[in-house]
C-alpha cells in the first residue's frame, strides 16, 4: 500500500515545523540572556521569596525533572520541585465564644 500525503497535509506538516524552529530559537535566545545574567551574578546565592519560588515550583512540575535538568541554568531541580506549590499552614484555633467564663455568666472573679 502506498502512502501519499495529500496537499493540506503538507502544507501542515510544514507549518508545524516553521511553528518548531521559531519556538526553539526563542528556547535558545532565553538560555543564552540567563547565562548572560548568571555570569553578571557571579557565585552569589538568589534568595527567592516564597511566591517566586511558588511560580517556579508549578513550572518545573509541568516539564519534570529530567527537563529542569536539561533547561535549569540558576537553579537545580531539587530545589525547585522540592518546594510546596501551596504553602502548609498551621490551622488557627480561635477560642469558641464564651471560652473561659462559668455557666451561670460569671468571669469567676470574686466581689
Amino acid at each position: 500500500m502506498k502512502f501519499i500525503l495529500q496537499p493540506w497535509q503538507l502544507m501542515l506538516l510544514g507549518l508545524a515545523a516553521w511553528v518548531n524552529r521559531e519556538q526553539q530559537a526563542r528556547i535558545e535566545y532565553l538560555q543564552t540572556e540567563v547565562a548572560v545574567l548568571k555570569e553578571q551574578i557571579g557565585k552569589k546565592r538568589i534568595l527567592l521569596t516564597d511566591d517566586q519560588r511558588r511560580r517556579l515550583a508549578v513550572k518545573g512540575k509541568t516539564i519534570g525533572r529530567k527537563a529542569l535538568d536539561e533547561v535549569g541554568f540558576l537553579f537545580t531541580p531539587d530545589t525547585i520541585l522540592c518546594c510546596p506549590i501551596f504553602p502548609r499552614t498551621a490551622p488557627h484555633r480561635t477560642k469558641p465564644p464564651g471560652f473561659g467564663q462559668r455557666a451561670n455568666g460569671s468571669d469567676g472573679s470574686t466581689a
